[in-house]
């Protein structure tokens, strides 16, 4: 799983769930490099403990992150958990194991854009759940009775979204909505995964809910990042005047 990881290789960090977090420290990333691999196990990383902001991070034991390799080939991604701590010739290091293998990462496919969009949703029951997970299809049965909310940032990883209901962490849900993408209107009916649902510190009786779309077909995913470029250029557009 180390073919593209070298000595010397940048290792950004970022806490698994943070890029969803409401918190101010959402996200913050931690730097760190590749000093030499371990010897009792060959997907293990003895690795620099990373540095914010002029101190050193202690991350903790069998806390996991998503690793970002900035190799020769390209940026990899993959999931890590922290196996050891220590502290050698006057060296902070930390041990990281990866529990999947390195992918391929495009970093625009999760550049959030900040929008107001109309979106009407439909909660999975577990029947529809587990055909979903196993045809990879959305059932018909879903089209009954959608619930409206808004869309108030989009990427091509996922939504944050307004609702007036809290919703269940870990459900599946589909998501209809329209964008419209080089002068067409575009439809888009998309399952995701709800991965926290708090309510609003700002608005009473509306919540907070972050979606992670799951199994999105390549093209729609390109669609909506294409969408989301082309509502940067018309910002800046606007912003020179």
């Amino acid at each position: 799983m180390l073919d593209n990881i070298v000595l010397g290789t940048k290792i950004e960090l970022q806490k698994r769930m943070d890029r969803f977090s409401l918190s101010p420290q959402s996200k913050r990333s931690y730097i760190s490099q590749v000093l030499d691999y371990s010897e009792e196990d060959e997907d293990e990383l003895v690795c620099a403990m990373p540095i914010f902001e002029g101190r050193i991070i202690p991350l903790e034991v069998n806390s996991e992150y998503d690793a970002f390799f900035y190799t020769s080939k390209g940026i990899y991604k993959a999931a890590v958990s922290i196996t050891r701590r220590a502290k050698e010739r006057n060296i902070y290091t930390v041990n990281l194991k990866l529990l999947s293998n390195p992918e391929k990462f495009q970093r625009r496919e999760f550049y959030r854009l900040e929008c107001t969009i109309e979106v009407q949703y439909s909660l999975f029951n577990e029947e529809e759940t587990q055909y979903f997970l196993k045809h990879s299809k959305l059932p018909n049965s879903l089209q009954a009775n959608p619930v409206k909310a808004i869309i108030v940032d989009i990427s091509g990883g996922g939504v944050r979204v307004f609702t007036q209901e809290q919703l269940n962490t870990g459900s599946f849900i589909m998501l209809n909505f329209q964008l419209f993408i080089s002068g067409k209107l575009k439809q888009f009916n998309v399952a995701g995964k709800i991965v926290m649902s708090l309510e609003s510190p700002n608005v009473s009786d509306i919540y907070d809910t972050r979606i992670e779309f799951k199994r999105i077909a390549d093209n729609e995913r390109s669609e909506i990042i294409k969408y989301i470029f082309e509502q940067q250029r018309q910002l800046r557009n606007k912003e020179r005047g």
